[in-house]
């Protein structure tokens, strides 16, 4: 039986890299994910560390308008420091993690007037409009 020579091999499209590269770049933003590739071992590959600045490509503006989870760029990025691949290893920094993460994609929520204030300011507007439009008569 022989190997398949890297030659021999398909390599995928451009279009299909791209989007292997998305999917992964965005499970970044899954601090259990991070856990599982700690425990595996692959931040201590350099080959994988560098595999990961070569992905910072995606902080770019045209490529971080396909991500789904923007949050995954400021992971890739710490990813680059290995004090941060180390605290990694610590359960209590995943569960910090996690939380900074859902927090982080909670909509912040505008200050705005309440319904029932909104209505009345409709309808004084309204009035305030009738009221202009019978004095022009």
């Amino acid at each position: 039986m022989s190997a398949i020579a890297p030659d021999d091999a398909e390599l995928p499209s451009d279009e299909m890299r791209l989007t292997l590269e998305l999917e992964f770049v965005q499970s970044l933003a899954n601090p259990e994910y991070l856990r599982w590739l700690q425990r595996a071992g692959y931040f201590e590959d350099e080959e994988f560390v560098a595999f990961l600045e070569y992905l910072s490509y995606f902080q770019r503006p045209h490529y971080a308008t396909l991500l789904t989870y923007p949050q995954c760029l400021t992971v890739l990025a710490r990813l680059q420091d290995s004090r941060f691949r180390e605290m990694l290893k610590q359960d209590g920094f995943i569960f910090f993690l996690q939380g900074q993460i859902d927090m982080s994609t909670v909509a912040p929520q505008p200050a705005s007037v309440s319904p029932v204030k909104e209505e009345e300011g409709a309808q004084k507007a309204e009035e305030g409009a009738v009221d202009a439009g019978a004095e022009g008569r």
